[in-house]
């Protein structure tokens, strides 16, 4: 949300600041950190955003670019009272 006399890269780099707080714990495994980035914290908000709207959203990308991962971090944040979160995992290489 922008506040007055704010700038959209000042709204992307105080989430940055707050999901970097807040981006992982010494309990948590080394593979479930991501490191926020510009761009993690902008689609993160965009696609948060999107769905928050009612809005469809599809990500796409090479393999690699965390599109499964920045799904689930934004699906687990919606209120569970009103989704349900199911994950289906799908390859190209399944025959």
């Amino acid at each position: 949300m922008l506040l007055p006399g704010m700038n959209i890269t000042c709204a992307v780099l105080t989430l940055f600041l707050i999901n970097f707080q807040n981006c992982f714990s010494y309990s948590m495994p080394f593979y479930k950190i991501m490191v926020p980035t510009v761009d993690t914290v902008r689609y993160d908000f965009l696609v948060y955003n999107l769905l928050q709207a009612k809005r469809p959203v599809l990500l796409t990308g090479p393999v690699g670019t965390g599109k499964t991962s920045l799904a689930q971090k934004v699906l687990q944040r919606l209120d569970p009272k009103m989704y349900s979160l199911l994950v289906i995992n799908m390859s190209a290489q399944v025959r």
